[in-house]
C-alpha cells in the first residue's frame, strides 16, 4: 500500500496491530497510525513547521512515546485527543520500554542526570545519579539501559570505582 501524500516516514513504531510514525505531508510534521490501508492510515496531531522534528519513537504499555524537538516527550494512545505532553526537559535520551512503563535518562533538578520512569503520567525520578554519591554519574555513551531476566540494568561511573552495574 503507497501512501503518496505522507513523506520522510520515520520512527515507525509497531503496537501489535497497527504502525505509528511520524511523517509529512505539506512541509507540516506530524504523528500517523496506520493499518497499513489507506482508509486506516490517521494523522493524530501536526506541529508548525520549525517546532522541531520528530524522532525517538518507542512503545511502553498503553502508549507509544516521541520526542519533539529534542527537548518534550510526548505519548500517544492511538487518538488525537490522547497525543500529549508528557515531560520537557533538554538532553533526554536512552529510553526503553519495560513492565508497561518507559524509561529514559534526562536531566534532574541537580543539574545531573537520573534514570526517570513514566506509564504515561508525570515522569517520576529514579534513580538521581549525583544525589545518590557525589561522586556517581551516568554516562550515555555506550551505556544504555537493557533488559535481562526481567530485570533493568544501566552503568554509572564514579571516580572512585569505575564503571558500576546498577540495577
Amino acid at each position: 500500500v503507497t501512501l503518496p501524500e505522507i513523506r520522510f516516514a520515520s520512527g515507525l513504531t509497531n503496537t501489535g496491530t497497527e504502525l505509528h510514525f511520524a511523517g509529512q505531508d505539506q512541509s507540516v510534521s506530524s504523528v500517523w497510525r496506520t493499518d497499513g490501508t489507506p482508509g486506516g492510515t490517521r494523522r493524530l496531531l501536526s506541529f508548525e513547521q520549525g517546532t522541531g522534528s520528530l524522532s525517538a519513537f518507542h512503545r511502553a504499555g498503553d502508549f507509544v512515546y516521541f520526542q519533539l524537538g529534542g527537548s518534550a516527550l510526548w505519548k500517544t494512545d492511538g487518538t488525537p485527543a490522547g497525543t500529549t505532553p508528557v515531560l520537557h526537559a533538554d538532553e533526554m535520551s536512552n529510553w526503553i520500554g519495560f513492565r508497561g512503563a518507559l524509561y529514559f535518562v534526562a536531566p534532574t533538578s541537580y543539574n545531573d542526570r537520573g534514570l526517570w520512569r513514566t506509564d504515561g503520567g508525570a515522569p517520576t525520578l529514579i534513580a538521581d545519579f549525583l544525589g545518590t554519591r557525589e561522586d556517581l554519574y551516568f554516562t550515555v555513551e555506550g551505556n544504555p539501559l537493557r533488559i535481562w531476566r526481567d530485570r533493568l540494568y544501566f552503568a554509572a561511573t564514579s571516580a572512585n570505582e569505575g564503571s558500576e552495574l546498577w540495577s
